[in-house]
């Protein structure tokens, strides 16, 4: 397998290394044979070694492989190709050389709301893709929206970003997806008829109980950036094979991921207040509990002094609609937004 990427691509320097591998620059060879074409099409190759790889990380890797060879869109980062041989994974991705939106920000203060609007939209274009458009019968989750994981395409440029790391990413059923129920210990699936099938089982809640599959489990993700019931999802059952209510989440954590971002981006800062040192099981903690206990009414980070005089009611309803429990609106509804509705207003 590894001599056939060499045969479609012409790989080039290094562009960085981790620490199961590397990413280098490559050109399809397609591309670059063909005399027509002026233009050289660059793409990224990441090449990682299994033998340095966990057997936890190759599930995440595999995952994340899965779910992107499913998506396309503009603003979600494209695999070209996936190759494997005994020793190592080939990925060719899209070649982005502008960094992330973390490194990003460094360089400036703050960004203006026209900015963060312009970032929100095309993040919330791939999110509506992802949660209700991919697929007739299920959508994917992201699970791990953060700053370090929306590139910017060209240095300085948000005009052009995109969606990374599916690692922690799962997919569910949306609204026009199949029933399960179990009965008697067995898991059926009803098909468009109404008729059982047999499936593999998964999660349950209860004996003869219909029910849906729009939930999600599993605490996932990075916690600064966790919304309050991925949070508390991290209670298991006595019972492995059962997962109790609150365990249980849907796709609009991914809401709240987002929120925070933007929060961060014109502010500055967090809306829930890390520990000074986060140094101590202690103090992480009450970090996790503030975010497990968060209170949209009482919020902290909505009575914060910058918050009230340096955002627009706009801006400022915008993130109260997605810093909350069981975000509404939805994805949709804020993919709509016009950039106009989130400037400040002399």
């Amino acid at each position: 397998m590894a001599k056939k990427m060499r045969e479609n691509y012409r790989i080039y320097e290094m562009l960085g290394e981790g620490a199961y591998g590397e990413v280098r620059k490559c050109v399809w060879r397609q591309n670059m044979e063909d005399k027509k074409s002026k233009i050289k099409e660059f793409r990224a190759v990441k090449i990682l070694s299994k033998n340095y790889m966990e057997a936890k990380n190759i599930l995440s890797f595999e995952n994340e492989v899965s779910c992107m060879q499913e998506l396309c869109h503009p603003h979600i980062m494209n695999l070209h190709h996936f190759y494997e041989d005994s020793k190592r994974y080939m990925l060719v991705q899209e070649l982005s050389q502008g960094g992330d939106l973390f490194d990003y920000l460094k360089q400036k203060d703050k960004l203006e709301e026209i900015e963060v609007a312009r970032i929100m939209k095309q993040i919330f274009s791939g999110l509506h893709y992802m949660h209700n458009t991919l697929n007739k019968e299920y959508g994917i989750c992201h699970r791990d929206l953060k700053l370090e994981n929306i590139l910017l395409e060209n240095q300085n440029d948000i005009s052009h970003i995109k969606i990374i790391d599916f690692g922690t990413a799962e997919r569910f059923y949306n609204e026009y997806g199949v029933e399960y129920f179990q009965k008697d210990n067995t898991v059926t699936k009803l098909d468009d008829k109404g008729e059982e099938i047999q499936v593999t089982p998964k999660t349950y809640k209860n004996d003869n109980e219909t029910y849906r599959r729009t939930s999600l489990s599993g605490c996932q993700g990075t916690v600064s950036y966790m919304a309050p019931e991925v949070m508390n999802a991290q209670k298991e059952s006595r019972d492995k094979d059962e997962l109790l209510d609150h365990h249980f989440y849907t796709e609009k954590c991914d809401n709240w991921s987002v929120g925070v971002m933007a929060y961060f981006l014109r502010l500055k800062k967090m809306p829930i207040k890390e520990e000074n040192t986060m140094a101590n099981k202690k103090e992480i903690k009450a970090y996790h509990q503030r975010i497990m206990n968060f209170d949209a009414q009482n919020a902290e980070c909505f009575k914060d002094s910058d918050f009230q005089t340096s955002l627009s009611k706009e801006f400022q309803y915008f993130l109260k609609c997605l810093i909350t429990q069981n975000v509404e609106p939805s994805s949709q509804d804020i993919k709509n937004m016009k950039e106009e509705e989130l400037e400040i207003h002399s």
